[in-house]
């Protein structure tokens, strides 16, 4: 999602900065590379840069976002799950029902 949404983004925003559509693809593959490869690009400016970049971070919101709100679903999901569990505050006393097969009171153990 974010790699699609980065390359609708960053080319719309570099060519409204100034940049050449012809230097996109350019500009395209510098931009992982950091600072020095994005200098290199030819007809590119810091406005382009910064357009780039801004553009760059609102794909990666857009790919958290879409990674948040399915994760809330299945919260959500999660919770009306718990909402049909059975009520096992009756069952919580101080009886131990198994013991450990290598413990000292293994012989008590009525169910296995």
């Amino acid at each position: 999602m974010q790699s699609s949404k980065a390359a609708e983004l960053v080319p719309a925003a570099v060519t409204a900065a100034g940049l050449s559509a012809d230097a996109v693809p350019a500009f395209l593959a510098a931009l992982p590379l950091g600072a020095t490869a994005l200098a290199a690009v030819p007809g590119v400016t810091n406005e382009i840069i910064a357009a780039g970049g801004a553009a760059f971070q609102q794909a990666y919101v857009v790919g958290l976002r879409t990674t948040a709100l399915s994760s809330l679903s299945f919260g959500v999901l999660a919770i009306i799950a718990c909402c049909f569990c059975n009520d096992i505050g009756p069952k919580m006393d101080n009886k131990i029902e198994v013991f450990l097969e290598n413990d000292e009171n293994a012989e008590k153990n009525k169910y296995h």
